[in-house]
């Protein structure tokens, strides 16, 4: 039905919702597999299955929704064979290929591009005949899907490396080189200078039976060890390479899962400065040592000299000198070797702070695409950032202490912990409960009376708490708002206007559930951004061009994004000093 689904065994009726574990109950479509199992196509949720075998309050369960599929809304379905799902959408049909142990195995789907004209399937309009013949009726009129007819194109994509841009610019290659490669018209044997090391390649697969499938990975080797996630975009941009010797990789995959056996490769090298090559290293070291020689030799005529003129004042007064300069050896000693325990202290706390912020492979499975750009102004952070899985959810926090260098850390390490014990120990996910529950943990860990002279040390905080099975997206901040960018359009969520800390307004914070369509991206950060002077006039960077920013960088990937942002920082600050702690965290549920 419309609300739910229902079972008659000629005596019970039994019904199914979210208590059994069937989270969409608008149900378009049922089909039976070879076990007795029920699939469930549903009308905005994706696929679902009852487990014939299953504890009633346990037998429906997610399977798969538009992260492989063409669309959530499904209209039809129907087995081909025992091991094979025909799924009828809105936008086409999906074939989805189960293993022994009924997963997922490979989804294949069927568009325009691969002769599945009609598109838009009708409700339940599906049927497998004695030949095993598939018939859609669709809004364009009846299609027909012959299994036996469709082959299996195992031969994988043509690479070709079509362009090679220097610093975002398309470069005439024959005159930086001595020689190109004829038909790219890229060169052979690249050898950049040092400074010039901002490099974009790109590539396209050639393959004519459905182009629009074609995926690529990618690494640059010895920088990536691993091969990038397989993605359709067929550009990659690199800035800020170290002198070295490098091969940029890529390969690709059809329609049917089959890549390329041997990558195409593109090999390169950075120049290091004149300053860091052999020649001019060893050049200095011997004019440091010829300098050497010809000072003591000018010393020791000098040394002469004055020792005729005033041998006996240089008795009287060496054993002073002599005392004087054993006691300034002592003191320097005494202060060099302080400046270094503390700045190892600091370098090993800076150890400590990297090793309790999240690893990357939380956002990595969890979230379709992200980046965290993460610049501390000193060798620790008073920002950080913080993620953690928990219970069906996955919280995400941008988070800006009071203070940056050694104070601002040590309120970062204390927020960290006590987030780990809010939401690890006390099973806390809402964001605005570990929001109350964090200022509480604060006030009384600083002892903050609110009385006149105490410290006010604190912290601003943007939270994002993700329903990892409904993408439903919670949001609640002290002071620091959330982005979202739907077709290129920026909606801004508000923080309550306190922090975390003792303060005048000591509301409970408030919580925002947000509807997250796909495509939208979700920005948290800090005011490091905003607040760094720069530019020509020395001004603040703001936090109208920096919506705009963002705004303006929505065709690229979270990674590229990352770059944009960190270059477009670079270059505003120029000669200017890093005034706070920088970070801002992009994602894509």
């Amino acid at each position: 039905t419309f609300d739910g689904l229902a079972r008659f065994d000629g005596t019970i009726m039994q019904t199914f919702d979210e208590e059994e574990g069937l989270d969409f109950k608008q149900i378009y479509a049922l089909a039976e597999d070879v076990y007795g199992n029920i699939w469930i196509g549903t009308h905005g949720g994706g696929l679902y299955k009852w487990d014939k075998n299953a504890d009633l309050k346990q037998s429906v369960k997610f399977i798969v929704g538009d992260s492989l599929l063409g669309s959530n809304n499904i209209v039809s379905l129907v087995f081909s064979d025992d091991s094979t799902l025909l799924v009828g959408t809105n936008v086409g049909f999906d074939k989805i290929i189960l293993d022994k142990d009924q997963n997922i195995h490979r989804v294949k789907k069927y568009y325009k591009s691969n002769g599945f004209i009609g598109m838009e399937n009708n409700l339940n309009a599906i049927l497998k005949d004695s030949e095993g013949n598939i018939w859609f009726g669709t809004v364009k009129g009846v299609t027909r899907f012959n299994p036996r007819f469709e082959k299996i194109n195992l031969t994988p994509p043509k690479l070709h490396l079509t362009e090679l841009d220097l610093e975002f610019e398309n470069i005439d290659w024959s005159e930086k080189t001595d020689s190109i490669q004829p038909f790219s018209l890229l060169p052979f044997d690249l050898r950049l200078p040092y400074h010039q090391n901002h490099l974009t390649f790109k590539w396209t697969g050639i393959y004519l039976t459905n182009p629009e499938e074609v995926r690529y990975k990618y690494k640059l080797d010895p920088q990536e060890k691993d091969w990038s996630p397989p993605r359709q975009m067929s550009e990659m941009t690199y800035s800020g390479l170290n002198p070295g010797e490098y091969t940029f990789m890529v390969i690709a995959e059809n329609e049917n899962g089959i890549w390329n056996k041997e990558p195409l490769t593109f090999n390169f090298v950075i120049k290091p400065p004149f300053y860091q090559t052999w020649w001019f290293i060893t050049l200095m070291v011997l004019v440091a040592i010829i300098a050497i020689i010809v000072f003591i030799k000018y010393r020791e005529k000098q040394l002469i000299k004055e020792k005729r003129i005033l041998e006996q004042k240089v008795t009287e007064r060496t054993a002073e000198i002599q005392r004087q300069k054993t006691h300034i050896e002592e003191q320097k000693d005494i202060i060099e070797k302080k400046n270094i325990d503390i700045t190892d202290s600091i370098r090993y706390a800076k150890r400590i702070q990297d090793a309790v912020l999240p690893a990357d492979k939380i956002l990595r499975e969890n979230l379709k695409d992200f980046f965290i750009l993460f610049l501390p102004k000193d060798i620790v952070s008073g920002d950080f950032y913080w993620v953690k899985e928990k219970d069906g959810s996955l919280v995400i926090v941008a988070a800006d202490c009071t203070g940056h260098g050694v104070p601002g850390a040590f309120m970062s390490m204390l927020g960290i912990t006590f987030l780990n014990e809010i939401v690890e120990k006390d099973n806390i996910v809402s964001p605005e409960r570990i929001l109350n529950t964090l200022r509480e943990n604060v006030i009384s860990s600083l002892k903050q009376k609110g009385v006149e002279g105490e410290s006010k040390d604190g912290m601003d905080i943007a939270i994002c708490t993700i329903d990892k099975k409904s993408k439903q997206v919670s949001f609640a901040g002290a002071n620091n708002p959330l982005y979202l960018i739907r077709n290129n359009e920026i909606f801004e969520t508000k923080a309550d206007r306190m922090p975390v800390a003792i303060h005048a307004k000591m509301d409970d914070f408030t919580k925002y559930d947000i509807e997250v369509k796909p495509g939208d991206a979700l920005y948290m950060f800090s005011d490091g951004f905003a607040d760094q002077f720069g530019g020509q006039d020395g001004k603040k960077f703001k936090y109208k061009p920096f919506k705009q920013l963002l705004l303006d960088i929505q065709d690229k990937d979270m990674e590229a994004q990352r770059d944009i942002l960190d270059n477009t920082l670079t270059e505003w600050r120029g000669e200017y000093e890093q005034i706070d702690d920088v970070v801002i965290l992009g994602f894509k549920v």
